[in-house]
């Protein structure tokens, strides 16, 4: 009996049973972790089976909430990507070319009954002769697509001749698309005769249209192997394999037994089926699982490893190391000659290992020895990747935390309205008085969702705004802020490029600064060199506008500190850098990516109209209560930390002449600030010490709906 270590994920799969109709509903452990879980559905693409059946389990609302938030963009992205795939399936048949669609909505149309049924893909996957991929890719140009290089594994790189991957000139028009010319490539298995599947395939109505839809037997040979190309890391491609055997009670187990013979897959399609009968109570028959796999001891060390995997990928963990991976890998192959073909080709070197060292000719032998070093490398030896890889499926969402101002809003939004490539999601969250911004978000063509808080604080908003989104990625970006037309092209090329870039903080200036700013955060942020080839540089802090996140590593950190911000009114974007170096984690600057920012515009910020009085004790409870969380012990502070208090507290916003002169005029005044900022600060932690009582594991995305009183989903796109 296969069994996940995870309480969360135990409980995400007996809820996806229960969705699917294979057994009851359970009800809501007490001592589950909610954050947890709803990371896992997200990453294991379980967050629309887990909302049919979490209300009714007994948790708590706010759960129950945030889920049903996220289900509902994954079925307006799946619709999304449904109307696109009708656009390209008419384009090809006005030219000729047929394309087979598998996974994306043609999948949760055939296998759960209805596209919203399924998670949302990350693209659009269509099938189609080799003779017909030049003029495809030629066919797409001409509709606006852009041909981009795919996100090639180290034994995948002779994939770029047999399929192409191009991306809409906006992401408002869809997603990635990736045009194949094999079922499985060779690499895998032996060749599929392509012609034979699309002679099998039936037309049947959907979207309005007739589909060509691939033969159940020959859809569940492709997900089987499809899984076992990734090492069934994800939920989901088992969850598929249950939800299309339910689907097809008829299922032809002759004919995919005979076909998985015919390409030596046998091994892979049992382990698919026996992960999806363990996990899932898929309905697969005892003897075509002992016909398919010769040996039961392989297929449970086979199995074994397939669950580490799920529960590696649950924490995070996207890549195994290199030994894992050639573990997963030969443990599916079903003879040795084939675990000898793999270990020689794994092994044999290839252009990428010419590329990164070129060798005279004479000596090109060496590469065969210095394969090995460059995957341990690569890949971390038994360790994990030391940066998770990225294909090029990557989407950006834009949370904008706004509280009373709405011509800076309005320049905001027509920035990103003139965007080369659209934002997949535009979240705005409204922290003043109902009404406010009715008239601005009225009139922006954007598309966005707004979220309503009913009390303002800055760090509760982005932490909000970031648990709404869907994307892989979020850019965080003020009000105040402004961004040019190429800059989310240019962000999301350096996440994919880079993919070590998991928290990038442009260069922010002041208009008609931008040299000015560079020079300063190369003299002052700046803490190493620059990765290879790029202007990509890490520093030594994050600041709150303009910071953009992936999705995973942005919940690692814990969020921003919505108690410091509400006590302080600043340097919670200090708190989370400082926080985030004790995590080992790094923060990255581009110096070809540039916002402006214009505090003056509009009314400015709060803090820095206030009168002087405030400013100084908004500063010195800020750094009083940073000081007390980093401290080591927790809240207590030493003499050493008296002196940042004191500099920050009379310095911040304030030149150091002016700072002097008012020191040096009320030196009383200013001691009487920081004494009382250090006692309201006790008091304050007094209340909620426990939330900073590990700081390795302080997380504030928590608390994040706290004060969320209304949310409006996107509107339509004019």
């Amino acid at each position: 009996m296969i069994e996940l270590r995870a309480p969360e994920l135990q409980f995400l799969a007996a809820a996806v049973r229960a969705a699917l109709g294979t057994a009851d509903r359970g009800t809501w452990p007490r001592d589950l972790d909610a954050n947890t879980l709803v990371a896992a559905a997200e990453q294991h693409g379980a967050i629309v089976l887990l909302d049919r059946v979490l209300r009714s389990s007994g948790a708590p609302d706010d759960v129950v909430t945030r889920v049903r938030t996220l289900a509902r963009s994954q079925t307006e992205r799946t619709l999304v990507l449904t109307r696109q795939l009708r656009v390209l399936l008419d384009l090809f048949e006005t030219h000729g070319i047929t394309a087979l669609p598998v996974k994306g909505p043609v999948l949760a149309a055939t296998a759960y009954g209805h596209v919203g049924m399924r998670g949302a893909s990350g693209d659009l996957d269509l099938i189609l002769r080799a003779a017909d991929l030049d003029r495809a890719v030629a066919i797409l140009g001409d509709a606006g697509y852009q041909r981009v290089e795919p996100a090639i594994d180290e034994h995948d790189h002779e994939r770029w001749e047999s399929e192409a991957h191009l991306l809409p000139a906006t992401a408002a028009q869809g997603t990635l698309v990736e045009l194949h010319t094999e079922l499985i490539g060779n690499f895998y298995t032996a060749p599929v005769d392509l012609e034979a599947v699309l002679a099998r395939c039936e037309p049947r109505p959907l979207f309005g249209r007739a589909v060509p839809v691939i033969a159940a037997e020959d859809l569940l040979l492709y997900l089987c192997l499809h899984g076992a190309r990734h090492m069934w890391s994800r939920l989901l491609w088992t969850i598929d394999l249950a939800a299309l055997l339910r689907a097809h009670p008829a299922f032809d187990w002759d004919a995919l037994v005979e076909r998985a013979t015919a390409i030596d897959a046998r091994h892979r399609v049992a382990l698919g089926l026996h992960l999806a009968a363990e996990l899932f109570d898929a309905p697969v028959p005892a003897d075509v699982r002992r016909c398919l796999s010769s040996s039961p001891r392989r297929l449970a060390r086979a199995a074994a490893l397939a669950v580490q995997r799920m529960d590696a990928a649950s924490r995070g963990e996207h890549a195994p190391g290199l030994i894992a991976r050639l573990r997963c890998e030969l443990a599916v192959r079903e003879t040795h000659d084939q675990r000898a073909t793999y270990l020689h080709r794994q092994l044999a070197p290839n252009a990428r290992d010419r590329a990164w060292l070129r060798l005279p000719r004479g000596l090109g032998w060496l590469h065969w020895m210095l394969r090995p070093i460059r995957l341990a490398t690569r890949y971390g030896g038994r360790g994990h990747e030391h940066a998770p890889p990225r294909s090029t499926r990557i989407s950006l969402a834009v949370v904008i935390p706004t509280y009373r101002r709405t011509e800076a809003l309005r320049r905001l939004l027509a920035s990103i309205e003139a965007q080369t490539v659209t934002p997949s999601e535009v979240l705005v969250v409204d922290q003043n008085a109902p009404g406010f911004l009715d008239d601005v978000l009225r009139e922006t063509r954007v598309r966005l969702t707004r979220v309503m808080l009913d009390q303002p604080n800055a760090a509760a908003a982005r932490n909000a705004g970031f648990l709404r989104a869907t994307s892989t990625h979020v850019l965080f970006l003020d009000d105040d802020e402004v961004i040019g037309p190429e800059f989310v092209a240019q962000m999301l090329d350096a996440f994919r490029r880079h993919p070590q870039v998991r928290c990038l903080w442009p260069i922010v200036h002041f208009p008609g600064k931008r040299e000015a700013a560079l020079h300063a955060w190369q003299r002052f942020h700046r803490r190493g060199r620059a990765i290879a080839g790029s202007s990509i540089f890490p520093v030594n802090r994050a600041g709150s506008g303009g910071v953009a996140f992936e999705r995973e590593y942005f919940r690692k950190s814990g969020g921003y500190d919505d108690l410091l911000f509400a006590f302080g009114h600043m340097a919670e974007d200090w708190e989370l850098s400082t926080r985030m170096r004790a995590r080992g984690m790094t923060i990255w600057s581009d110096a070809s990516l540039f916002i402006e920012h214009t505090p003056t515009y509009d009314g400015g910020c709060a803090i820095r109209t206030a009168p002087y009085e405030e400013i100084r004790r908004a500063s010195a409870r800020a750094c009083m209560f940073r000081q007390r969380i980093a401290a080591a012990p927790p809240f207590r502070l030493r003499l050493r930390d008296l002196v940042p208090i004191a500099r920050f507290s009379l310095l911040s916003s304030m030149g150091r002449a002016d700072a002097r002169r008012a020191v040096l005029r009320h030196p009383l005044w200013h001691l009487r600030m920081i004494a009382d900022a250090r006692s309201e600060s006790r008091e304050l932690l007094a209340r909620h010490g426990a939330r900073y009582s590990d700081a390795a594991r302080v997380d504030h995305l928590t608390h994040a709906d706290v004060g969320v009183v209304a949310e409006e989903r996107a509107k339509a796109a004019v």
